[in-house]
């Protein structure tokens, strides 16, 4: 993983003069973990002749604790050349990871997926453990003939180069819109590229290089870097004071390791209808052809778990897509929760299964409720591997149908001394005789337009659904709000204390009391 801040460094000579030591230290006053330095170009070394900084650019940097990225511009049309190439210069030196540079040669060759696909396996084959990441454009759909996901499929990171140029005071919404254009493609977590160099009359500026910090830390990202190093320190420097000068204060993300999925535990109190399921309803998704997730119709406020061990990679509010969502990486892959009403988790938390991620929401009146049309759970897996053979929900985003996965889980009781319920419904129940039977004998209903329910009594069925005994006009039974047109809402509260009885029986009046009743009744007589 990619973390914390880093720049990219096309031309070594010109950076700090070929100092490298130099160099090495102000990435340290900027607190940056990463420099990204060209290594290759095409099937050549690289024209600047960085080969001959290189080494001296990686010992120092790698004594100072910061990952070098060597990377690659490519072509695609001699890809087995250009792989050879990327292959022989990974060779020489202990680099942390390859940056693939692909950009409009790659977009506009005729059979691209092929050559990006043999391109990328055949360093993988090389290096299976090294980390690869992808540096194209940042809004796909401007270039769909790209092959995007050919590249990804091999690549641990997703570097869009996010460049605002000649739209200074822009960087919130091309950031945003940037990760939500990238989530038709294979799922990787986003390091983006902001822009801190001038072009074609054009300059970026020192106010943007501390939004874009600020706009990566909001949309839970774990990292993000420049283009580019003497643009930036050098030929604008006011750029690099501001990079140097803004922390990173997202704490890094442990790395998970590979295991595969074999249960999950329920996202949210399985009592809730399911309002939509996995693979439904293909014409409201085109892109994954079908729904990608569950949705349970649960009101606003309900705990929301963890449905496996593992770090938290996203942890964001957003007006649109999952709207205020959680996403947490785990060994087989990602489990996303999305339209929250509130999230207790930051990124880089270690959550432990059935841990509390935040609550459900959803509600159109939420500006952060995301594509919600109520308050409801979006629960998503999406595997880091392809889904085989494809189907409705799986297509681009490799989701999986999550309920064959789905065990209950004990959920918290009632704190101590609070040992009953108010239930109040949001449509009309059945009043069965048996709980936990839904075939059992409807002896009455229950009505959405009726006051609170008190219940003093809670059953569980198979699935670890609540029921709940209640009286209605005399008649008493159980209700469960589960069923595809009623919930309940829940609320803890004390028990109420033993009824009074209205006329106990008097105690005896000892002798004083006696007199000075005899007394007060003569006075109450002489004053009529």
């Amino acid at each position: 993983m990619i973390k914390g801040k880093g720049i990219y460094a096309w031309i070594l000579s010109r950076c700090e003069k070929g100092n490298m030591a130099a160099v090495v230290e102000r990435l340290k006053r900027a607190q940056m973990t990463h420099i990204i330095p060209k290594i290759a170009d095409g099937v050549t070394i690289d024209v600047n002749k960085n080969d001959s900084y290189l080494p001296d650019l990686v010992e120092h940097a790698h004594r100072a604790g910061i990952k070098v990225l060597g990377y690659h511009y490519v072509y695609g049309s001699r890809p087995a050349d250009e792989a050879n190439r990327a292959i022989a210069e990974l060779k020489k030196l202990p680099y942390d990871g390859l940056v693939i540079n692909a950009e409009i040669e790659y977009r506009d060759l005729v059979g691209n997926a092929v050559a990006a696909d043999l391109y990328c396996n055949r360093i993988r084959q090389e290096f299976p453990d090294m980390l690869f990441a992808l540096s194209t454009y940042r809004y796909p759909f401007y270039h769909r003939n790209f092959p995007y996901n050919s590249f990804l499929k091999y690549c641990q990171v997703n570097m869009p180069q996010v460049y605002w140029m000649k739209a200074n005071g822009t960087v919130p919404y091309q950031l945003n819109r940037t990760i939500e254009a990238y989530r038709e493609y294979t799922p990787r977590p986003i390091v983006p590229t902001g822009a801190a160099f001038a072009e074609h009359g054009w300059t970026a500026i020192a106010e943007d290089q501390r939004i874009f910090i600020q706009e990566v830390e909001k949309h839970g990202l774990s990292g993000c870097n420049w283009w580019e190093y003497w643009e930036a320190f050098h030929r604008n420097p006011e750029l690099g004071n501001a990079i140097t000068n803004t922390p990173f204060k997202i704490g890094e993300i442990p790395e998970v390791p590979s295991e595969p999925l074999t249960k999950l535990y329920y996202p949210c109190d399985p009592k809730w209808r399911i309002s939509q399921y996995f693979g439904v309803n293909p014409s409201w998704y085109p892109t994954s052809k079908g729904h990608n997730g569950v949705d349970w119709a649960l009101p606003v406020g309900n705990p929301i778990y963890c449905a496996w061990k593992g770090v938290v990679e996203v942890a964001v509010e957003q007006t649109n897509g999952y709207g205020r969502h959680v996403r947490v990486r785990h060994p087989f892959g990602v489990t996303i929760y999305g339209h929250l009403s509130r999230i207790d988790v930051r990124v880089g938390d270690v959550v432990e299964a059935k841990q509390v991620l935040g609550l459900s929401g959803g509600a159109t009146s939420d500006p952060y409720s995301g594509m919600s049309t109520g308050p409801h759970l979006h629960f998503e897996i999406r595997q880091n591997e392809p889904v085989v053979p494809l189907v409705p929900g799986s297509y681009v985003y490799n989701a999986i149908d999550p309920m064959p996965y789905l065990v209950p889980h004990e959920l918290p009781d009632a704190p101590e001394g609070e040992d009953y319920y108010l239930i109040s419904l949001s449509g009309n129940l059945s009043l069965r005789s048996t709980p936990g039977v839904e075939a059992s004998n409807v002896i009455g209903y229950v009505y959405a337009t009726d006051p609170p329910y008190q219940s003093f009594e809670r059953a569980k069925d198979t699935l670890n659904r609540d029921w709940y005994k209640v009286t209605r006009a005399g008649v008493t039974g159980w209700i469960a709000g589960y069923t595809q047109w009623t919930t309940i809402t829940k609320i803890y509260a004390p028990k109420p204390p033993d009824p009074v009885d209205p006329d106990p029986e008097p105690e005896p009046l000892t002798l004083e009391e006696r007199v000075a009743d005899n007394t007060r009744r003569i006075e109450l007589l002489e004053a009529r």
